[in-house]
């Protein structure tokens, strides 16, 4: 036994990883109405008398809580470091509905007054890594041949990436079966620095592994 762990390890240096393209999210299967999500023909009646016209386009995020409740709504764009749509933006708040989507949705509202209302998906964008250990694909052999015969087998990890680009969590996919082994080749992904992900511009927290991200719900 002691012959198979941790005997000719060898790491296969981690590959540069080019940004990955955002992806909208596949969830929920069908989306709702905008009728379910907003009172849209009383917003364009309101932008009809002069109250938010001229204002451009903007992208509003909801986000349906887990509980009863109205969705929390942020500005995709502009950002919410801007005005972000004014007096627009205010009138479309009134007009929401408080149930237009199942709890745990995330949903995109585009609207261009007087009457350019669509919903969207959300836009999940994944982790980019800063440096090279973040993200490891790995070869590992144990064994002296002979009586123990060489094993080798290939493996890539797959990361817990929090809100904030650290490392929570990290598994080897396949594992090795050896928990030592598979601990000593992931040591330096946890030392990874990452950019987190983020769905609709914010930062979310998601497993990643071959190039694909997938939300922690």
């Amino acid at each position: 036994m002691r012959a198979l762990i941790g005997l000719g390890l060898a790491l296969i240096a981690a590959e540069g990883m080019a940004a990955q393209d955002c992806q909208p999210v596949a969830t929920p299967k069908r989306l709702p109405s905008l009728n379910q999500l907003l009172d849209s023909a009383a917003l364009v009646a309101g932008i009809t008398d002069g109250k938010a016209a001229g204002n451009g386009e903007i992208v509003l995020g909801l986000a349906y809580p887990e509980r009863v409740g109205p969705p929390t709504v942020f500005a995709v764009e502009p950002s919410d470091s801007a005005e972000a749509g004014g007096d627009f933006q205010r009138q479309v708040l009134t007009h929401l509905r408080a149930k237009g989507a199942a709890p745990g949705t995330t949903l995109r509202l585009r609207l261009r007054p007087p009457a350019d209302f669509r919903v969207e998906r959300s836009v999940l964008c994944p982790p980019i890594p800063y440096d090279s250990t973040s993200l490891m694909r790995v070869a590992i052999s144990s064994g002296r041949g002979g009586a123990v015969p060489v094993q080798r087998w290939n493996s890539a990890s797959r990361v817990l990436i929090g809100e904030d680009g650290s490392v929570l969590d990290a598994r080897l996919q396949p594992g090795s079966g050896r928990g030592n082994i598979d601990r000593l080749v992931l040591e330096p992904v946890y030392g990874g620095r990452w950019r987190p992900a983020t769905l609709d511009g914010r930062p979310v927290k998601v497993w990643f592994a071959n190039g694909r991200a997938e939300l922690v719900q």
